[in-house]
């Protein structure tokens, strides 16, 4: 069985509602039936996020 990811481990992301658009990392990747969940840490913290919730780029006018 393949599973596939929009995002891997390591990679950097940022939260599509997140006013400060700071990156997070992804450090796990859970897959249940119909999504994708990523465990994402950023210094001491983490968050879980689903797939739709997540952008590889940076959205500069929401951090203004």
């Amino acid at each position: 069985m393949v599973f596939n990811s929009r995002f891997g481990f390591g990679d950097m992301v940022y939260l599509k509602t997140d006013i400060t658009q700071d990156p997070w990392m992804v450090t796990q990747v859970r897959f249940a039936l119909g999504s994708t969940i990523y465990l994402l840490a950023r210094g001491s913290e983490n968050y879980c996020a689903y797939d739709i919730e997540l952008t590889d780029e940076r959205d500069v006018l929401k951090s203004l």
